[in-house]
């Protein structure tokens, strides 16, 4: 029996953070993986994000050559919005032995009960929920009791903050300043691909070679 983490998101870019929460979540639940799930929320139906093969291809580049982790393409694949509800309890009937765990913000966990169909997620996998460092504690003891009381398995993790948002970045690419936070090879990429920057444009002719480009490149060290 293995101990698997799930962490859906969009994304948009993949950057450090992510990466961090994801090795804090490793060692403090002692688990053998991670499983990256980009999706297309269907709360950003009409907001303007990366392609899902863009946003596929770069959670592929952040995590290369990183055996506990690995990318689920299945929602991108399936090109339409999915619950994680729906998505949890696919990877269930997959790893039917294995222990799940979701792995999500505090500020996504204090939102959990507005989730459609939250209970189904609870049902199948325990809410590890990384903390940044400025939330209100008992508020968030508060709603780990309440969710506890309702047959929710909630750990809440002791990481160390993460400073670093999608959003921050994205307004630095468009301000031109330095991509530190993200893995040198999406940072190539979304620099080929002139992704987040004023002029970016749909153009997916040139997706096939570039993504060709960047995979054949060697495989840089992750920077935290």
């Amino acid at each position: 029996m293995s101990r698997i983490i799930l962490f859906g998101g969009t994304f948009d870019p993949i950057h450090n953070g992510h990466i961090a929460l994801c090795q804090a979540a490793l060692d403090f639940a002692d688990a053998d993986q991670v499983i990256l799930i980009p999706t297309i929320p269907p709360y950003k139906q009409n907001a303007k994000i990366a392609s899902g093969e863009d946003r596929l291809f770069m959670c592929q580049l952040a995590t290369r050559g990183m055996d506990p982790f690995s990318v689920d393409s299945s929602e991108i694949e399936r090109g339409t919005p999915a619950y994680t509800a729906d998505t949890v309890k696919r990877l269930a009937r997959k790893y039917p032995e294995d222990d799940l765990y979701y792995l999500l913000g505090s500020d996504a966990f204090m939102a959990f009960h507005y989730w459609v169909r939250w209970k189904d997620v609870a049902e199948n996998a325990t809410l590890l929920v990384g903390l940044r460092g400025d939330e209100n504690r008992e508020e968030m003891l508060y709603e780990r009791d309440r969710l506890t009381r309702e047959g929710v398995r909630v750990i809440l993790m002791g990481n160390s903050p993460v400073v670093i948002s999608a959003t921050e970045i994205r307004k630095k690419i468009r301000s031109k300043e330095t991509l530190k936070y993200l893995h040198p090879d999406v940072a190539k990429y979304i620099q080929l691909r002139d992704l987040y920057y004023d002029s970016q444009e749909d153009d997916t002719s040139t997706l096939d070679a570039i993504t060709d480009k960047v995979r054949r490149a060697p495989v840089h060290a992750h920077e935290h």
